[in-house]
């Protein structure tokens, strides 16, 4: 509101030409004009937004003083009187003013003046008119502007300031007629009243204005006025609403003020209409939210809440914060919710996107921890394998073990190892797990069952070193399929019909051994597969490593066969000769006996020193059978072995000493044995030796063996370091810290030493 005093003489400038407007709200006589406010699209917008801003009550007392100061204004350029009838005249002409600017109709309806009491009713009051004009109802009077004009009339008109006003009945709220009670306040104890605190400039305005100032005055009223609508009403991604509690309104109030913008945010079109506002609310949400408003009405609780609402215009769901505080009285009754709504559509999309990146990347470190498990458990399932590898394990166990293991790993119901005769046409199943109750165990097929059976793409596959892999039909298709087919003959069938009823789907790998095919492994599942690539390269390591078993085994069987043959050999050429030797001097003797005792005598000790050398002889292919005897017996025992079995073996003598107390671990032991061994087969194969000697002396701190021979000798220079055993007999020697020295020339014999020392970590 704007009032003005007495204007005198005026220039046509703007401010007069818009003084001289006539518009409703707008008080003129002679050269007095007041101002209120333009009603419908002034007063109206600016309350609902000062209640929206400021609060209910808050904005109630601005315009009570607004009223107040803009009646006594008016009322002020009329005159005075002192009499009480040109008081009541005077008063009279005030509200017959305020009445033909449009603010309502009114009466007088009390005969006396005051300072008794005095009644005005007034109908379409324009405070109620507007309420009523919006389809809103009102629980308390609502004329505080009136009331304040009422007031600053009287107070003026009467020159008192102790006049209050009370609206006993107002028609927002359902009466007749808005009735204003005006009464000294002395007579108003303990009500709710409107009362005078006048501007103190009042009554001081100067005869001529400065039109400038006005000027200023109107534009800033003006455009705050403008800044209050459009805050309201140009609001964007919020927007800001009351509502007043109404027991008779669905959900307990109705909407007094919203912003335009809450249209856009929710899709409702009426927005006014409070119960619009839970329609299209998420059912996730709808419980939460109208609990929340329910404990706000009934115990002032301020309403906060986040919900999604589903927008018809956008076609989308929303998601929006909307958050209110209550509103009170004068009396401390809750009346209103003054709130906001706020769009955070783009941050909850935003959260939720970053969400779902989150759970992405969580389910990437999972799927990847996953990986890293399931290759770590792969890596030890192949370590297992190579442990059996080298265990010695015999090869029929460890095929079981070892499908099994593989079929575990790769998540398999069962595995079937085949090996493949290329020469016979044949294929045999070397192990099985899990397919107990189909087929036949090592059961063999030829190749020409293998169409049949359903095998032959598998045999091309394993031809082309290739996997091959692939689902069955879905139940009961796969085993109808087979029961329909009558190339199948029924043995085979059987089998067929029983793996499709327990799986669904194989996977195959090529096992080859040095570019040889050997056979194939085929996995089976229970559930149809997608077979990755991982799953297909775990496959092929397992048969990798089963290839690499497998080449152990035949290259250990070889070996085996071929220590056989050695051993075989050495009983031939050394124990079988010297028992036949034996044998010989045996049956010679009874009649030698006769003949010539002393020379039978001679035979006897031959026969002696060849039986006991055949003793030694069998001892020693014992230590080779069984390498750890060596570590039962003692060194010169050792020796004594080797002693007869060389004089056995070649007829020569062997002179052996032994000096000390030779005691050395079992290592060095063994190393010495191995090169006395090795000293002495090289004089019985190349020296044509006459005398050979074998010396060993020392204790547990030291150890020398010296063996000798008069025999060819050789030019070390011109020996190759590997040849004659000597390659091996160094290595023994570095094993054990020890130093091996050859001493030897053309016709002058060899000699051949070894030292041995504990080093200090051994002697500690």
């Amino acid at each position: 509101m704007a009032s003005f005093g007495k204007i005198a003489s005026m220039e046509p400038t703007f401010l007069s030409e818009h003084i001289a407007q006539s518009a409703p709200g707008i008080l003129k006589f002679d050269g007095t004009r007041m101002a209120f406010i333009d009603v419908e699209a002034g007063f109206w917008s600016l309350r609902r937004q000062l209640e929206t801003l400021l609060g209910e009550s808050a904005a109630r007392a601005v315009f009570q003083q607004a009223g107040a100061d803009g009646g006594a204004s008016y009322a002020a350029a009329q005159g005075r009187a002192q009499d009480p009838q040109a008081q009541r005249q005077l008063f009279a002409g005030c509200l017959q003013a305020y009445q033909a600017a449009g603010f309502g109709q009114f009466e007088m309806l009390a005969d006396g003046w005051l300072p008794g009491r005095m009644m005005v009713r007034g109908r379409e009051t324009f405070e109620a008119w507007m309420m009523t004009r919006h389809g809103q109802r009102a629980h308390s009077p609502v004329c505080a502007y009136t009331a304040g004009v009422l007031v600053g009339f009287i107070n003026v008109v009467t020159q008192r300031r102790d006049v209050v006003c009370i609206e006993r009945r107002c028609q927002a709220c359902g009466d007749e007629a808005c009735e204003f009670d005006l009464l000294p306040a002395s007579q108003a104890e303990g009500q709710s009243v409107i009362a005078f605190t006048p501007d103190p400039a009042l009554g001081k305005l100067p005869g001529k204005l400065d039109e400038p100032h006005l000027r200023e005055t109107l534009t800033r009223l003006t455009a705050n006025e403008s800044l209050l609508r459009s805050i309201a009403e140009n609001a964007r991604h919020f927007a800001i609403y009351r509502v007043t509690l109404d027991p008779a309104s669905p959900y307990g109030a109705r909407v007094t003020f919203a912003s335009p913008s809450i249209r856009e945010l929710t899709g409702v079109e009426d927005h006014y209409d409070f119960a619009n506002w839970f329609k299209n609310l998420h059912p996730e949400d709808e419980p939460r939210a109208l609990e929340a408003n329910r404990r706000a009405l009934e115990l002032g609780e301020p309403y906060n809440q986040v919900t999604r609402v589903y927008n018809p215009r956008q076609g989308r769901w929303r998601w929006v914060r909307t958050i209110s505080n209550p509103g009170y009285d004068s009396e401390g009754r809750l009346t209103h919710f003054d709130g906001m709504v706020i769009d955070l559509t783009e941050q909850k999309e935003a959260e939720l996107a970053l969400q779902e990146m989150n759970a992405t990347l969580e389910a990437r470190v999972q799927t990847r921890t996953e990986e890293v498990e399931r290759r770590r458990a792969a890596a030890e399932s192949l370590r297992d394998i190579i442990r059996m590898i080298n265990s010695n394990m015999p090869l029929d166990d460890f095929l079981q073990q070892a499908v099994e293991l593989a079929a575990k790993q790769l998540g398999a119901g069962a595995c079937v190892l085949h090996h493949i005769d290329l020469e016979k046409e044949i294929i045999t199943q070397s192990a099985t797990y899990g397919m107990e109750g189909i087929f036949e165990k090592r059961g063999s097929r030829p190749f020409s069952a293998m169409k049949p059976s359903g095998g032959e793409g598998y045999l091309q596959a394993l031809l082309a070193r290739q996997p091959i892999y692939g689902n069955y039909p879905p139940l009961p298709e796969r085993v109808d399929e087979i029961r329909r087919d009558p190339s199948i003959p029924e043995s085979i069938k059987r089998e067929r019909i029983a793996l499709r009823e327990r799986y669904a789907g194989s996977f195959a790998v090529p096992l080859y051994i040095q570019d040889t095919l050997y056979g194939g492994m085929v996995f089976y599942y229970a559930e149809p597969q997608e077979f990755h690539e991982e799953q297909i390269q775990l496959g092929m390591a397992f048969a990798e490593q089963m290839a690499v078993a497998l080449e152990n085994a035949f290259l250990r069987e070889r070996a085996a066969l071929a220590e056989r043959s050695r051993l075989a050999r050495d009983l031939h050429d050394a124990v079988s000769q010297t028992l036949f030797s034996a044998s010989l001097i045996a049956e010679a003797l009874p009649k030698l006996w006769q003949r010539s005792p002393e020379t039978a005598a001679q035979k006897l000790e031959e026969l002696r020193q060849l039986t006991r050398g055949a003793l030694s002889e069998m001892r020693t292919l014992l230590f080779e059978l069984r390498p750890a005897a060596l570590g039962d017996a003692e060194l010169p025992d050792l020796l004594r072995h080797l002693a007869n079995a060389f004089t056995a073996r070649t007829r020569l003598p062997l002179d052996l000493t032994i000096e000390g107390q030779p005691d050395p671990p079992a290592g060095v032991k063994a190393v010495f044995y191995r090169v006395a061994q090795e000293a002495l087969n090289n004089t019985a194969k190349y020296a044509q030796a006459r005398q050979v000697a074998l010396h060993l002396s020392g204790g547990r701190d030291h150890l020398r063996l010296e063996a000798r021979d008069d025999g060819r000798g050789f030019d070390p220079l011109a020996v190759p370091p590997d040849s004659l055993g000597l390659g091996i007999m160094r290595e023994r020697a570095e094993s054990i810290g020890a130093s091996l020295h050859i001493r030897s020339a053309p016709e002058q014999g060899t000699t051949i030493t070894l030292d041995w020392k504990p080093s200090q970590q051994e002697t500690l």
